[in-house]
């Protein structure tokens, strides 16, 4: 990350950090300007722009940042080099946090004049201009808006307008947004049709932005394909946010919170009280509360129920297989209108449902309470379609909440990481002794002590941290502390059925290099087991998401006693992956598993994964597997469904030598229904070699024009 620091000549230079020595710094939020007057990445390189407009911003960030004794800010403009594809890529997906992790950040309006009387603005003159404010209506200012912990708004003659706590109301009328995320309530807590609507009234410059601007707002990583158009921008994180929130143990509609169970000896059965229920739900027009006490001798079990509204029979049936079916799970269930539902239009009197089940031991019983709080007459509609659920899951065990204090909390450095790491063996072993915990006890979805180990400290640990060799090899040692202990292994989760090799394969492939090849061929040799199917989903699943940034060999999984198995897993089962066996193959880097394939089925060279990705796709970052495509028939003027050419994804990821080599096959510049050409697509990502590659080609293209006899043109070829 790099930041900027005003020097003491009053000048600005830009220092480089890396992600886990980053020191505290601000942030500014402002709208760009004409973009000739924005003072530039290149700017600052070459010590010019003073006299730009933008500089005023940079002067007055520095000015805020020195008064709350921050030595360093960063400025988009600046601070990102834009003519770098792969730097812009991963600024952006960055983005969300760097406003996330800032001390402070400063909205700079410059739409926004004040006067002041006796050294205070007057509201009445400015209230009308902050409610009016361009900043308002762009795109990537709601993450700005968001992230940051401290959002403080000033004029343009720098004049203190307010935060974000203090102006809430008046932020919460122009924007829409809740109350409760303007004060800071994590955003996971809001469904995704609501995060959705707060970006309907914004516009961005690049119509993909509207898409990519709400990456952090969903917590979503995804490749930058400028030139796709905003409908593939949308469907590409639309699948990427379903498929995320899939992943995660929570419950998204009704349907999946019906949980197939049998008997169980803590499972309480009363079917009159479950009637006496049904009844009053389905009565009409009845508001009040409704309290159904237990049976003496049981603990406590009380269903409490305010402002009924007429559910039908179809509803209460589902709620009351979810009350009694998942009773040993500790969780709270928020209500939220899906797009399409009659009431969503009035949400200010659309109250919400809660259901909570309470553990309270094993051995004294089950507590549960369900509130239901709805909308005041919903007629005959049928409430199930239109309403989503969202879980949130609670852990009680003190051995899983020592995990905890490896979260992340901004302060802690390396030392104090392998610290609480070396301790924690000893403090589980004492748990384990002292009868409070126990080595083979699973959280609320099946996860082991094992699983939450590795996803804490994989995926909640200082970014970059987990790269660390010596964290790398405290997370090691401490893994065999709890293979010793007697945690166990293979036992599958809840969800996903990931046993831990699983799980760890996972946050290798997401954070590559989480842990070392030894590590797992250690737990192998132990006896740990992993579900071939699944790491192939998994890797596919990757692979999507970086494209061809993820370029590491998988062979480390693929030892030799599940070599053959594993192989043919791919054959047999690449399509139901959503990657074909040719272009796992190209992935794998295998030209003798590619020759094979294609051998045995010639039209492989044609078949595509899910997102329309044809083999020549795939293979742009290695010139010899597209060498070995064309020679067998690939056809070169393939799309995918953003209708993108293979040439054109070589320039998005400057492969200067597959440009020439698709170029030389007589690749089409265009293609058909899209506005972009990939010229255009070289443009945008300001690689200069592709776009003086391409631009040659093009104006030889050009000239390849004969006069026939009788003076008409024949083009020999046109794009």
């Amino acid at each position: 990350m790099r930041l900027l620091k005003l020097n003491s000549d009053n000048s600005f230079s830009l220092e480089t950090f890396s992600e886990a020595n980053i020191p505290p710094y601000a942030i500014l939020s402002h709208t760009w300007g004409r973009e000739q007057e924005e003072v530039v990445f290149g700017d600052l390189r070459d010590g010019t722009g003073s006299e730009k407009e933008g500089y005023k911003k940079l002067q007055f960030c520095a000015i805020r940042a020195k008064e709350d004794n921050l030595r360093y800010f960063w400025v988009d403009t600046c601070c990102i080099d834009k003519s770098n594809n792969s730097e812009l890529t991963r600024a952006i997906n960055s983005m969300f946090r760097w406003y996330q992790n800032a001390a402070k950040c400063y909205v700079y309006l410059a739409d926004v004049t004040v006067s002041t009387q006796g050294g205070q603005p007057l509201y009445t003159d400015w209230d009308s201009a902050f409610r009016n404010s361009r900043w308002f209506t762009r795109g990537w200012t709601l993450q700005e808006l968001l992230a940051p912990k401290i959002v403080q708004f000033y004029s343009k003659d720098h004049v203190q307008l307010g935060d974000r706590i203090s102006l809430k109301r008046q932020i919460h009328e122009i924007t829409g947004i809740a109350l409760e995320a303007l004060q800071g309530q994590p955003l996971s807590d809001f469904g995704v049709d609501e995060r959705f609507k707060w970006v309907e009234n914004r516009q961005t410059t690049e119509e993909e932005d509207m898409a990519y601007c709400l990456l952090g707002i969903f917590n979503i990583f995804l490749p930058l394909i400028y030139g796709e158009g905003l409908p593939s921008a949308m469907r590409r994180l639309r699948k990427e946010i379903k498929e995320s929130t899939n992943s995660r143990p929570h419950f998204t509609d009704i349907e999946s919170q019906i949980v197939p169970f049998e008997d169980h000896s803590r499972t309480i059965r009363r079917k009159s009280k479950l009637s006496k229920l049904e009844d009053v739900i389905s009565r009409t027009s009845r508001t009040g509360n409704n309290t159904i006490t237990g049976q003496p001798g049981f603990t406590h079990t009380v269903e409490d129920i305010e402002t009924i509204c007429n559910c039908r029979q179809l509803v209460v049936q589902r709620s009351r297989r979810a009350i009694f079916s998942v009773i040993e799970f500790s969780s709270q269930i928020a209500i939220s209108h899906r797009q399409g539902c009659p009431y969503a239009r009035n949400q200010k009197s659309t109250k919400k449902l809660g259901l909570q089940i309470f553990h309270i031991s094993q051995l004294v019983g089950t507590a549960i309470k369900g509130s239901v709080s709805m909308q005041f007459g919903a007629g005959d509609f049928s409430i199930s379609p239109y309403l989503s659920l969202r879980g949130f899951s609670r852990r009680d065990s003190p051995a899983f909440e020592l995990f905890d204090e490896l979260k992340w909390d901004g302060a802690k450095t390396l030392s104090q990481y392998i610290s609480i790491m070396r301790q924690l063996p000893t403090r589980l072993l004492l748990l384990f002794t002292d009868g409070k915990a126990s080595p083979n006890e699973k959280n609320e979805f099946g996860q082991t002590l094992f699983h939450q180990a590795e996803y804490t400290l994989s995926m909640k640990t200082v970014p970059d941290l987990y790269k660390h060799p010596h964290f790398i090899a405290e997370k090691n040692i401490l893994f065999k502390h709890l293979f010793r202990l007697g945690v166990p292994l293979n036992e599958e989760s809840c969800f996903g059925e990931q046993t831990f090799l699983d799980s760890i394969m996972w946050h290798n492939c997401y954070r590559q290099g989480a842990v070392s090849s030894g590590s797992i061929r250690d737990l192998t040799d132990q006896g740990a087991e992993f579900h071939a199917v699944d790491w192939i989903n998994v890797f596919v699943y990757m692979f999507n998401i970086s494209l061809y940034d993820y370029d590491r060999d998988i062979s480390i999984v693929t030892l030799p006693r599940l070599t053959v198995e594993f192989m043919q897993i791919i054959i047999d089962f690449a399509e139901a992956c959503g990657c074909t066996a040719l272009q796992f193959a190209i992935l794998s880097k295998s030209k003798s598993k590619m020759t094979n394939i294609i051998a045995r089925n010639h039209e492989a060279v044609s078949y595509e994964n899910l997102m329309g990705q044809k083999p020549l796709h795939m293979a742009v970052n290695w010139p010899w597997a597209l060498h070995l495509l064309l020679d067998s028939g690939a056809d070169v003027s393939v799309v995918d469904d953003a209708m993108i050419l293979p040439l054109s994804y070589a320039c998005f990821f400057g492969c200067h030598e597959a440009v020439e080599i698709l170029l030389s096959a007589d690749s089409p510049l265009s293609s058909d229904h899209r506005r972009y050409t990939v010229l255009d697509d070289a443009s945008m990502v300001r690689d200069i070699p592709c776009f003086t590659i391409v631009a040659t080609a093009l104006a030889q293209r050009r000239r390849r024009v004969s006069i026939l006899p009788g003076g008409s043109c024949q083009v020999t070829h046109s794009t």
